[in-house]
């Protein structure tokens, strides 16, 4: 089991971004549930879902392609070129040493997304709290670190 950290300090920076926008991406799962739920129907490949990838909710993805992060949803008209819209876990970057095999071994070698609701962790943000999220090939789970407070 892997543990990825992500420190405060960046995951602010993706919460104020999120905080401005008023558009966020939907990742593809999300787009269908969005098109099952306004049409009725069930998704079926050949379905044009781009109306359905834009949605009004704050979602904070866990992302793994190049290097493992956390990002915001937020439609943002240029990406920042600090990659100020992401937090990646320690260790984990393109820039670490051994991020690929690091990230295959902890992930999976393929690619994926996984989006879930900003709401669930704001508050833990503000109050300086870090994102654990313990992972393995087949589950996961999540925690709000807050320094200075004692585990239960």
């Amino acid at each position: 089991m892997a543990l990825l950290i992500f420190k405060n300090e960046k995951l602010r920076t993706i919460l104020k971004i999120s905080e401005q926008a008023t558009e966020f991406k939907s990742t593809f799962p999300e787009a269908v549930e969005t098109y099952k739920f306004k049409t009725g129907k069930d998704y079926e490949p050949g379905v044009n879902l781009t109306p359905y990838y834009t949605q009004t909710k704050a979602t904070l993805w866990l992302v793994k392609d190049t290097g493992v992060y956390l990002m915001t949803s937020a439609k943002l008209d240029k990406m920042p070129e600090d990659d100020s819209h992401l937090c990646y876990a320690e260790g984990f970057a393109p820039t670490d040493p051994g991020w690929f095999n690091k990230s295959a071994t902890a992930m999976g070698s393929d690619d994926f997304v996984e989006a879930f609701e900003l709401e669930l962790f704001k508050q833990g943000i503000q109050l300086g709290g870090d994102i654990h999220i313990k992972i393995n090939r087949t589950a996961l789970s999540i925690e709000l670190v807050i320094p200075g407070k004692k585990k239960k």
